[in-house]
Protein backbone atom coordinates (compact mmCIF):
# COMPACT_ATOMS: atom_id res chain seq x y z
CA UNK A 1 0.00 0.00 0.00
CA UNK A 2 2.93 2.33 0.68
CA UNK A 3 4.11 1.93 -2.92
CA UNK A 4 0.66 2.87 -4.22
CA UNK A 5 0.54 5.89 -1.91
CA UNK A 6 3.93 7.13 -3.15
CA UNK A 7 2.91 6.70 -6.80
CA UNK A 8 -0.28 8.68 -6.24
CA UNK A 9 1.51 11.35 -4.24
CA UNK A 10 4.12 11.85 -6.95
CA UNK A 11 1.52 11.79 -9.73
CA UNK A 12 -1.50 13.79 -8.52
CA UNK A 13 -3.02 13.73 -12.00
CA UNK A 14 -3.58 9.98 -11.68
CA UNK A 15 -6.63 8.49 -9.99
CA UNK A 16 -8.56 5.24 -9.87
CA UNK A 17 -11.80 4.49 -11.68
CA UNK A 18 -12.38 1.25 -9.77
CA UNK A 19 -11.16 -0.66 -6.74
CA UNK A 20 -7.68 -2.11 -6.98
CA UNK A 21 -7.26 -5.85 -6.61
CA UNK A 22 -4.26 -5.99 -4.27
CA UNK A 23 -4.00 -9.76 -4.69
CA UNK A 24 -3.54 -9.43 -8.47
CA UNK A 25 -0.88 -6.75 -7.91
CA UNK A 26 1.00 -9.07 -5.58
CA UNK A 27 0.73 -12.00 -8.02
CA UNK A 28 2.18 -9.79 -10.78
CA UNK A 29 4.97 -8.63 -8.46
CA UNK A 30 5.87 -12.25 -7.71
CA UNK A 31 5.88 -13.02 -11.43
CA UNK A 32 8.21 -10.08 -12.16
CA UNK A 33 10.44 -11.16 -9.24
CA UNK A 34 10.71 -14.74 -10.50
CA UNK A 35 11.42 -13.60 -14.05
CA UNK A 36 14.05 -11.06 -13.01
CA UNK A 37 15.90 -13.16 -10.45
CA UNK A 38 15.69 -16.49 -12.24
CA UNK A 39 14.22 -18.07 -9.12
CA UNK A 40 14.03 -21.85 -9.19
CA UNK A 41 11.23 -21.96 -6.62
CA UNK A 42 9.10 -25.04 -7.27
CA UNK A 43 5.89 -23.62 -5.83
CA UNK A 44 4.30 -20.31 -4.86
CA UNK A 45 5.08 -20.77 -1.17
CA UNK A 46 8.83 -21.06 -1.87
CA UNK A 47 8.67 -18.09 -4.23
CA UNK A 48 6.92 -15.98 -1.59
CA UNK A 49 9.60 -16.96 0.90
CA UNK A 50 12.35 -15.79 -1.45
CA UNK A 51 10.42 -12.59 -2.16
CA UNK A 52 9.94 -11.82 1.55
CA UNK A 53 13.64 -12.42 2.25
CA UNK A 54 14.69 -9.93 -0.43
CA UNK A 55 15.57 -6.40 0.74
CA UNK A 56 12.82 -3.88 0.03
CA UNK A 57 15.01 -1.19 -1.53
CA UNK A 58 17.36 -1.25 -4.47
CA UNK A 59 17.26 -2.32 -8.07
CA UNK A 60 15.99 -5.83 -7.35
CA UNK A 61 14.22 -4.93 -4.12
CA UNK A 62 10.65 -5.95 -3.48
CA UNK A 63 9.46 -2.35 -3.80
CA UNK A 64 10.63 -2.22 -7.41
CA UNK A 65 8.61 -5.33 -8.32
CA UNK A 66 5.53 -4.06 -6.50
CA UNK A 67 5.81 -0.65 -8.20
CA UNK A 68 6.13 -2.29 -11.62
CA UNK A 69 3.05 -4.43 -10.88
CA UNK A 70 1.05 -1.41 -9.69
CA UNK A 71 1.93 0.53 -12.85
CA UNK A 72 0.97 -2.43 -15.00
CA UNK A 73 -2.44 -2.75 -13.33
CA UNK A 74 -3.05 0.99 -13.49
CA UNK A 75 -2.20 1.16 -17.16
CA UNK A 76 -4.30 -1.91 -17.94
CA UNK A 77 -7.62 -0.76 -16.55
CA UNK A 78 -7.89 1.30 -13.40
CA UNK A 79 -6.39 4.70 -14.11
CA UNK A 80 -7.88 7.99 -15.14
CA UNK A 81 -6.47 11.47 -15.57
CA UNK A 82 -7.94 13.65 -12.85
CA UNK A 83 -6.45 16.86 -14.25
CA UNK A 84 -9.43 18.95 -15.32
CA UNK A 85 -7.46 21.47 -17.36
CA UNK A 86 -7.37 21.01 -21.08
CA UNK A 87 -4.00 20.56 -22.70
CA UNK A 88 -2.98 23.43 -24.95
CA UNK A 89 0.11 24.57 -26.79
CA UNK A 90 0.91 28.25 -27.00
Amino acid sequence: MAVIAVLLERNPEVGFTQALDVQSIFVKALSYFKESTGSKASNEEELRGEFYQTPADGRNGTHSFIAKAVCSVLLDNAVTNTDREECSVM
